[in-house]
């Protein structure tokens, strides 16, 4: 219902659900009559701060600039990367995020208690029935997200953010009356469905409503070569529902690469358009009530449904494009778009370093 959220809503995202930021800086080649300048290499593009190109050993790297001193306590090894003329990126970034996550997904495992006045009440005993399903589940949720990160290495990122995700899962319940009322300890006197006037199946809609708190850790590594960048990245992602019509417990897991180039403008501002790929497993259990609309049984009673129902995402596979605009040093904003036939998500973002 909720899944790609968080990732993310990446994030991933962040997907799910990532981090804005700003990459690093080596130094231009001497031009004859002018002082060397630097020159962003990566400023980062996703939700992803980029760093330095990745040598096979830090040691090896040949030097592409004029070393300095760098006083920083991270990244790790930033000394020695600083040795190398590599200027490093600031290496905490905060970031605050707006994601919009629309899903269809699969249900099974569904228990549930039924009743012809009101909803069950809490503690019922909740069964697995062949007289009930649920069809067509699609969720459209937003989330707002503030993330912290940091540079652990000159080529890796790590991350925290903590988001709140609120909308609601629309889905489809069907419930063969006739073999519920059987199930039921009635006297035929008052069986509302007697067999000379079948209930047959009644099918109705209903939105569940989410409010649920999310938390999400995640590495980011990178490479790049000249102004080629890829990155590789793993997230976890969990909730803390706040129970609003439906009660979600959110478990996904999420892995995924990019390719992107470095474009610097006129201006002296960077853009770095990139497209990826993103796998994500998504295991949640949802719960909740519903009550049918009046007048959907012939009786004119109401039949109410509790229920329990794991949710998967139907296929793990998705596709992301989308760009980093690197402002300055400290700023970076960036949108990105992840879709398949039964995702779609778009994250804003924008990050400052310091």
């Amino acid at each position: 219902m909720i899944v790609g959220h968080l990732l993310k809503k990446s994030l991933f995202a962040a997907a799910v659900l990532s981090l804005c930021g700003q990459g690093a800086f080596a130094q231009d080649e001497e031009v004859e009559g002018e002082s060397p300048q630097p020159t962003p290499i990566v400023q980062g593009f996703e939700n992803f701060p980029f760093p330095v190109r990745v040598p096979r050993g830090l040691y090896e790297l040949e030097p592409i600039g004029e070393p300095y001193e760098y006083e920083r306590r991270l990244p790790f090894l930033g000394a020695e990367a600083a040795q190398k003329g590599i200027i490093m990126p600031e290496p905490y970034g905060a970031s605050a995020l707006y994601i919009y996550n629309w899903q269809k997904a699969a249900i099974s495992d569904l228990s549930v208690a039924l009743s012809l006045a009101g909803p069950p009440p809490q503690g019922t005993e909740l069964v697995s029935t062949p007289f009930v399903s649920f069809n067509n589940v699609e969720s459209e949720t937003d989330a707002g997200q503030f993330k912290l990160d940091a540079w652990v290495l000159p080529f890796m990122n790590a991350f925290i953010s903590k988001g709140r995700v609120t909308g609601g899962s629309d889905i489809q319940v069907s419930v063969d009356v006739d073999e519920f009322i059987d199930s039921l300890p009635l006297p035929p006197v008052i069986n509302p469905c007697p067999p000379r006037n079948p209930c047959g199946t009644v099918t109705w809609p209903f939105t569940a409503n989410i409010d649920s708190d999310t938390y999400t850790l995640g590495l980011v590594g990178v490479k790049n070569w000249g102004k080629n960048v890829a990155t590789f990245n793993g997230s976890y992602t969990f909730s803390d529902s706040r129970k609003a019509t439906a009660e979600s417990v959110i478990e996904v897991a999420t892995v995924g690469a990019k390719y992107g180039r470095l474009i610097t403008l006129e201006s002296g501002a960077t853009l770095t358009p990139y497209v990826g790929v993103n796998y994500t497993y998504s295991d949640n259990i949802i719960r909740g009530t519903a009550t049918s609309p009046d007048g959907l049984l012939p009786a004119g009673q109401n039949l109410s449904i509790r229920f329990e129902a794991r949710q998967k995402n139907i296929s793990p596979w998705s596709g992301t494009v989308g760009f980093s605009l690197g402002v300055s040093r400290r700023w970076n904003l960036n949108f990105d778009l992840t879709a398949s036939e039964y995702l779609k998500r778009a994250v804003f973002g924008a990050t400052m370093r310091f």
